[in-house]
């Protein structure tokens, strides 16, 4: 199923990374477009004894599917957000932590100056 596909029935802004399985009741699909992520969510499935399908993305732009049962879901859901958290990148880099920093440290002297310059 490509990304298309997934996305058809809902909005173009998909919050969540998972939904009910289109033709079986009671399971849940996870789809994840980086294949390194899905691997780690492989992983920690496995490592849980999680039991699940994978359908890795055949073409360029399909997603990683995994499908298991919504008995499971609440831990898998908690497994899914590890998995994302240890590949997405991150917010603000040591360079622009330092760079903004010293933005707010300006930005107080600037103020502090005007008031006392009244």
């Amino acid at each position: 199923m490509n990304k298309q596909g997934l996305l058809e029935e809902e909005s173009l802004l998909r919050v969540y990374n998972y939904k009910e399985h289109p033709s079986r009741a009671g399971y849940v699909v996870f789809f994840f477009a980086q294949a390194n992520t899905a691997e780690i969510f492989k992983q920690l499935l496995a490592n849980e004894n999680i039991v699940f399908e994978y359908a890795p993305a055949e073409n360029i732009g399909d997603f990683h599917l995994f499908g298991l049962a919504k008995s499971d879901f609440k831990r898998a859901k908690k497994l899914n957000y590890h998995a994302i958290g240890k590949t997405r990148p991150k917010l603000f880099s040591k360079v622009l932590f330092v760079l903004l920093s010293v933005l707010v440290g300006l930005l107080v002297l600037a103020v502090v100056a005007g008031i006392w310059g009244k």
